[in-house]
C-alpha cells in the first residue's frame, strides 16, 4: 500500500501542549471578574488539571472550579462562572 509520507506527529496534545484559548475564555469570564491575561489563563489550565488529578469528581467539576477561582473569579462569583466554563469547555476549545 502506499501511502503518503507523515509530514508531523502531535503527541500528547490535549492539555500538555494544547490548553484552552485564552481568547475564547477571557470574554466569558469577564464578567464574573476574571484576568484578562492570556497568560494567567494559561498557567490556571495547570491549577485546574492538578485539582481534577487529585480529585475524587470523576467528573470535570472540580476542573471548572479550579480553572475559575485561579483565574480570578470572586467566591461568589464561581458558581455563576462554573456554568459559562462548563458549557463552553469542548475538545475544539
Amino acid at each position: 500500500m502506499n501511502r503518503p509520507p507523515v509530514a508531523a506527529v502531535l503527541f500528547d496534545a490535549g492539555g500538555v501542549l494544547v490548553v484552552p484559548d485564552p481568547t475564547v475564555l477571557e470574554p466569558l469570564l469577564a464578567p464574573y471578574g476574571d484576568s484578562l491575561d492570556p497568560a494567567v489563563h494559561h498557567r490556571t489550565h495547570y491549577l485546574a488539571m492538578r485539582a481534577h488529578d487529585v480529585g475524587d469528581d470523576p467528573g470535570w467539576q472540580q476542573y471548572h472550579a479550579a480553572y475559575v477561582t485561579a483565574v480570578g473569579v470572586p467566591a461568589h462569583e464561581v458558581e455563576h462562572a462554573v456554568p459559562v466554563l462548563r458549557d463552553t469547555f469542548n475538545s475544539w476549545l
